[in-house]
């Protein structure tokens, strides 16, 4: 998983998600996946990123990686 540029895991995404949260700017999320990622992997990040008072925006592409 990356946010921001950086590789991380679920328990770290969700820190930084309440740290860019904080900042007070609106922001969407875009969470981009293809075909190789496991449709409850992407379903977990969502539940993050809205738990942290985001919004997000799921887009998938077929095929490639």
């Amino acid at each position: 998983i990356y946010f921001d540029d950086q590789l991380m895991d679920l328990a770290a995404l969700s820190g930084s998600l309440e740290a860019f949260a904080r900042k007070g700017v609106d922001q969407t999320v875009v969470i981009k996946a293809d075909v190789r990622v496991p449709h409850g992997t992407v379903m977990e990040v969502l539940r993050r990123v809205l738990a942290s008072g985001l919004d997000a925006v799921v887009a998938s592409r077929e095929g490639e990686g």
